[in-house]
């Protein structure tokens, strides 16, 4: 493990003609302070006129080094991913070995220090990504090249018929959402136990067989620290009501109403998850469910009224998973209880998954966010419970592991639709029971 910063990259804009010393200097200045600026107050909250201000520069100053706010985020994450891809570069040889280990936990350090360097571009994401700016394809060529290139150092690694570029792509994603939870979640662990036990859970996927005396004790290396950016509140998009959610409305409909609410529900969903709820609309639902303006509002106030119809029974259905998870343990045959349990995961993810992310990243009023985390919370509980016997070893933490687990159920199967149209739902299923049953089992 080592604790020193990774050289970054500067780069300039198609329309910048400043390319001398200083003007690399003043350039890289504006990134560095629109990166303070956007965890502060947030990506839409931040003009261009703060970022000059703070940088003791004029408007007409930015725009010789950018075209627009949103080419100053896209150099940042373009910046973040070549720390990254620089990070996998240097990853040592990988085996089932305590110098295998010792690399594979170096690399998950190193990981985290550049994730706590660009966080609020990875906690903004939700917030500036969508269908018209050039961060989602972006985002897909990386997520392609670092699986490529991850790939391409697990040949020695052993998967009993998983690919290597699809574990790549799980490890990858786990990887980048168990950091995003370290930092904005109260995960009820330590940076240490995080770091050691997603160290832990990689190295048992990638090399079952590793004897317990290799995951040596390294508590007394160095984490890679930064100091990190207060990121800044984002709980405003919804309605200011404290008022519960209406149920006993829907007590006595009609079978006719009940359909029609089903429809909204699952439009509603549907388009939650493809464009979150700020980048949403009611039209978009309407024309989803194939219904009109005037049956919406026959049994809705509004959007946000849907959204809390929509998440009740994604928290229903998370229950459902929480209670289904036990049975796993006392199976004796963990690989098929594993692989019947992520089928349902699987359901989820395609019905409500997309309600989990806006819990998550756009917890749009006090309301929902109580919602989200009872309903996470008892979920975590539960992982927790059943891997506190599953892996005796130094440094592992059951309550860090029950996070590892929600990154993969949470996040693999989005990212493998987004990225990988080629694989089936049977082969993401493979995938992800292979990662829980030898990565956390």
């Amino acid at each position: 493990m080592t604790g020193k910063a990774l050289t970054r990259r500067t780069s300039y804009g198609p329309n910048s003609p400043v390319v001398g010393q200083r003007g690399a200097r003043t350039r890289q200045r504006l990134l560095d302070i629109a990166l303070r600026l956007f965890a502060d107050n947030g990506f839409h909250a931040t003009l261009v006129d703060d970022i000059a201000r703070e940088a003791g520069v004029s408007r007409a100053t930015f725009y010789q080094y950018f075209n627009s706010r949103d080419q100053v985020v896209v150099e940042l994450v373009e910046e973040c991913g070549a720390e990254l891809m620089r990070v996998v570069r240097r990853l040592g040889p990988l085996s089932a070995t305590a110098t295998g280990y010792d690399n594979v936990h170096w690399w998950l350090g190193e990981w985290a220090y550049v994730y706590d360097k660009y966080a609020t571009i990875f906690v903004e994401w939700a917030h500036i990504d969508g269908p018209e700016t050039p961060l989602r394809p972006m985002i897909v060529r990386f997520v392609e090249n670092y699986t490529s290139q991850l790939a391409g150092r697990l040949s020695d690694a052993t998967f009993a018929g998983l690919e290597p570029s699809a574990i790549a792509l799980a490890l990858q994603t786990m990887i980048e959402r168990f950091n995003y939870y370290r930092l904005t979640q109260q995960t009820g662990a330590s940076d240490r136990e995080m770091l050691d036990t997603l160290a832990i859970c990689v190295q048992r996927l990638l090399f079952p067989a590793t004897p317990g005396s290799a995951y040596i004790n390294t508590a007394e290396s160095p984490i890679p620290a930064v100091s990190r950016l207060p990121l800044a509140d984002r709980r405003s998009a919804g309605p200011d009501t404290a008022d519960e959610f209406d149920r006993a409305r829907f007590a006595t409909m009609s079978e006719a109403g009940r359909a029609s609410i089903e429809q909204l529900v699952a439009a509603g969903a549907r388009v939650f998850a493809e464009s979150g709820y700020r980048g949403s609309s009611v039209d978009q639902i309407l024309a989803m469910a194939g219904l009109s303006r005037r049956t919406f509002y026959k049994y809705f106030d509004n959007r946000f009224d849907l959204l809390l119809m929509v998440s009740d029974r994604c928290a229903a259905h998370v229950a459902d998973l929480a209670a289904a998870f036990p049975a796993i343990s006392r199976s004796s045959q963990i690989e098929i209880a594993v692989s019947a349990w992520v089928e349902s995961v699987v359901r989820f993810a395609n019905d409500d998954g997309g309600i989990l992310r806006i819990w998550l990243e756009e917890p749009v009023s006090p309301q929902l966010k109580a919602t989200a985390d009872r309903a996470i919370g008892s979920l975590i509980e539960v992982f927790e419970t059943g891997l506190s016997q599953s892996l005796p070893l130094p440094g592992f933490s059951p309550t860090a592991a029950a996070w590892v687990l929600l990154s993969v159920v949470e996040r693999v199967p989005r990212q493998a639709v987004a990225t990988r149209d080629d694989l089936t739902t049977e082969q993401l299923v493979d995938l992800m029971t292979g990662v829980i049953t030898r990565g956390l089992l």
